[in-house]
């Protein structure tokens, strides 16, 4: 906004702003340019799909405040995203393998949580695993990349159960991109909505060579079994799980895998 009230000496410059029907707040600024009498205010944590109004003001030596015409404009929306390819390309591009970053970029993540996992003791001072984990699957997304891993820095701070649909956003979270490629997330806690339960989720039928692009989702691979190997003890950084080995057949591939002790695959 340009002022260029020459012979009016001038002792406040800023700008008003509302959503809806509340009350202008003001805003000033604290410099203008001596060249043009132009002066500006980048507005921030503004709320989205949000109708805003705004002026700019100045107030004279006289005390006689002077605005500017109202203009409106409108906030979008935040994007929701469908599928978690969009943060792999966002990290490939963005993040050195292995390290992480903190997003900046605004997105929603809409999903149900697959399985939620806090150990049933601390794990050991060397390791390097986050407090508890949760895995989420994109709401109507059954490709592949549709399955986020959610870490926690504290046991505390996973509350969620599987079955509950949940709403994230994801700005400000920190990303992790591994070697192999996958992408996990520390979410800002305080950013996760729970609006629903008792989702139950279908597996999908896959190869048994795409496991690593079904991160974080229910699949299921055909002619094969689980065979459990032994139960850890104490000193292993699973000491709630058992390890299981899956074997498919006609195939060479075996993997192994730690299931939780109290699982209902464990129990049966």
């Amino acid at each position: 906004w340009i002022y260029s009230g020459k012979d009016i000496s001038v002792t406040e410059y800023g700008f008003a702003l509302k959503s809806g029907d509340a009350a202008f707040v003001k805003m000033t600024v604290e410099a203008k340019d001596e060249n043009t009498g132009a002066f500006e205010l980048s507005l921030t944590d503004l709320q989205p799909e949000t109708s805003y109004t705004y002026h700019s003001y100045v107030v004279t030596s006289e005390e006689e405040e002077i605005c500017g015409a109202d203009i409106v404009f409108q906030t979008p929306a935040i994007p929701v995203v469908k599928t978690i390819a969009e943060f792999k390309a966002y990290t490939r591009e963005n993040v050195t393998k292995g390290k992480t970053s903190v997003l900046n970029e605004n997105y929603i993540v809409e999903g149900s949580v697959l399985s939620s996992y806090v150990p049933a003791e601390d794990r050991p001072a060397k390791a390097v695993f986050p407090a508890a984990e949760a895995y989420i699957q994109i709401t109507d997304a059954n490709t592949a990349n549709s399955g986020l891993t959610l870490y926690f820095k504290t046991a505390a701070d996973n509350t969620f159960n599987v079955g509950d649909k949940v709403k994230i956003r994801m700005k400000d979270a920190t990303l992790q991109h591994s070697s192999e490629g996958a992408v996990s997330a520390y979410p800002v806690v305080g950013q996760i909505e729970v609006s629903g339960s008792g989702e139950v989720l279908e597996p999908i039928t896959i190869a048994h060579t795409a496991i690593a692009d079904y991160e974080a989702m229910p699949v299921k691979i055909e002619k094969s079994q689980l065979i459990k190997v032994h139960t850890t003890d104490g000193t292993e950084l699973w000491k709630d799980s058992d390890l299981w080995t899956l074997e498919v057949e006609n195939s060479d591939v075996t993997y192994q895998m730690f299931i939780s002790a109290a699982s209902e695959l464990a129990s049966q």
